[in-house]
């Protein structure tokens, strides 16, 4: 099993429209090629998570990293991981509205993080998953987030 988690800028022309469009083709593609997998929409940015066969996966990344639709695509993860962290889901989708509450962002970004399959052979994953949906839902004023970073460190 192997797992690709990347964070892009969508196109500033980019649609709800045409985000539900290349959603349902990639539920399709997935379930064909037994991909699963995540992807958070916030503030014009993805961030996605990707995991099936290393194959697979590599061949979907790459034409992720070719897509028109969206721009600096960076890596956060690309490794093996022993067990998906979300078996049932072809493509689950979030979308994030940037006039959320703090809290009620915690409490959604939560309930995301509650249905993955964690396992100690994919914990790493998780962890660069669930870190960077956090600092990606952190951006300006979520002051929930920020206080917890200043805490922290991070």
């Amino acid at each position: 099993m192997h797992a690709v988690i990347y964070i892009s800028k969508a196109d500033s022309f980019i649609s709800k429209a045409k985000i539900k469009e290349m959603l349902l083709k990639s539920k399709s593609y997935n379930k064909n090629h037994e991909i699963t997998g995540c992807i958070i929409y916030y503030k014009q940015q993805f961030l996605q998570l990707i995991e099936g066969s290393e194959d697979d996966v590599r061949d979907l990344y790459k034409k992720i990293q070719q897509d028109n639709r969206h721009t600096q695509v960076t890596t956060l993860h690309d490794d093996h991981c022993g067990g998906r962290l979300f078996p049932n889901w072809s493509m689950a989708f979030y979308e994030f509205e940037e006039d959320d509450s703090a809290v009620h962002t915690r409490l959604q970004l939560d309930k995301i993080m509650d249905q993955a399959t964690v396992a100690e052979n994919n914990r790493e994953a998780f962890g660069v998953l669930e870190g960077s949906a956090e600092r990606l839902l952190a951006q300006d004023k979520h002051e929930l987030f920020n206080t917890v970073r200043r805490l922290f460190g991070e």
